[in-house]
């Protein structure tokens, strides 16, 4: 599975797309074949962080966010609250004064990454 979540091809896309009756669209934006090589080591191979606000949870088995993956989110993108560690060891931060620029910072990671747009 992760190696298709990197690497799809276009037409492997379009199967994808094919086979659950979505548009070739969705399927892009649920993986991160778009992310160029240089990004993708901010890729968690499971999950790291989660937004207590948003937590889902179906049959049991919490539902896995996109978001949970990207080593360069501090924020949740459907809520914008802060985003926590798995474990729930978060400490208070001693960068706690920097939470603006940490944001600023977060979005000039996420257009390179997401939008190949370099600062």
């Amino acid at each position: 599975m992760r190696k298709a979540d990197l690497e799809l091809t276009e037409d492997q896309i379009d199967r994808v797309a094919s086979m659950f009756s979505v548009d070739p669209v969705t399927v892009r934006r649920m993986t991160f074949t778009h992310i160029p090589q240089s990004s993708r080591r901010l890729i968690a191979g499971e999950p790291r962080q989660l937004c207590s606000s948003c937590l889902r949870i179906v049959d049991r088995s919490r539902i896995i966010l996109r978001s949970q993956l990207l080593g360069w989110r501090i924020t949740c993108p459907l809520c914008g609250g802060r985003l926590q560690t798995i474990s729930g060891r978060d400490r208070s931060s001693p960068f706690g004064g920097y939470h603006h620029a940490a944001l600023i910072g977060e979005g000039m990671l996420k257009d390179e990454a997401e939008r190949g747009i370099q600062n």
